[in-house]
């Protein structure tokens, strides 16, 4: 709305760094803007002239393969540009509490093996979802309490994920991790050589607010072994306020 005209403007009575924050909820609207910036021709000739400082550039946006050209392609050195995801802030943040690491929900013996299953739950398969699932798989990673030192195995993991477009937003996932057993209890016929069988995660194309997850979740925590870890991540931030307090 300010025109790249009033910006230059601002920018050239400016000493030393100038800092410009691209941070609307829309990842197109933030990277088309800051594109704009970046080929401007008066923005670029300040830049060039600028000697105390440089332009910095913060796109809130998704830190994908995709987005990262935009702040890996650098036409003018003292033009920067700066991915900010938002999601992938969130979980690492979960990493660095430790009573929020999946160590603090396990019963740990004394030679330090764990022995009792660690089990999941996310609601919400979006960004932060997504993001979550690849941290607690990897930090929910245990040696066994039955392992030797000729045979080490893992202790029980399961993580169970719903979202209400599960169909549209499985296969991200489980091309980007081939390797991980899944299961895709929406699919009439499950044929990935074995991975139903046994599988550490498993996808449902569930509403957080219908029947099939409440009948779920009432199982989940009368069982033998409750859920003991749950991430709520839709993208609608009272759902998910609401969902926590039920």
């Amino acid at each position: 709305k300010m025109r790249l005209k009033s910006v230059a403007k601002i920018i050239e009575k400016i000493t030393g760094d100038v800092h410009m924050f691209f941070m609307s909820d829309d990842d197109k609207t933030n990277i088309q803007a800051v594109g704009n910036i970046k080929r401007d021709a008066t923005i670029n000739r300040i830049a060039t002239t600028k000697v105390n400082g440089k332009i910095k550039l913060y796109c809130h946006a998704r830190y994908n393969s995709v987005h990262r050209v935009i702040e890996d392609e650098q036409q003018m050195p003292n033009v920067l540009v700066k991915v900010v995801d938002s999601s992938r802030i969130s979980v690492e943040l979960m990493k660095q509490e430790v009573e929020l690491q999946p160590v603090s929900y396990v019963d740990i013996n004394e030679e330090g093996k764990v022995k009792s299953p660690f089990n999941a739950l996310i609601v919400g398969f979006s960004e932060v979802g997504l993001d979550a699932l690849r941290f607690l798989y990897e930090f929910g990673a245990f040696v066994d309490k039955d392992s030797t030192w000729e045979s080490v195995k893992r202790s029980p993991f399961h993580c169970d994920v719903i979202d209400k477009k599960m169909d549209e937003l499985a296969g991200l996932f489980i091309a980007n991790a081939p390797l991980i057993p899944v299961k895709c209890d929406f699919e009439k016929d499950d044929k990935k050589e074995g991975n139903a069988k046994e599988p550490l995660v498993t996808l449902h194309k569930w509403d957080a607010q219908g029947r099939d997850f409440a009948i779920y979740l009432r199982k989940a925590l009368e069982d033998e072994h409750p859920l003991n870890y749950v991430v709520v991540a839709t993208e609608n931030d009272e759902l998910n306020i609401s969902i926590g307090v039920r």
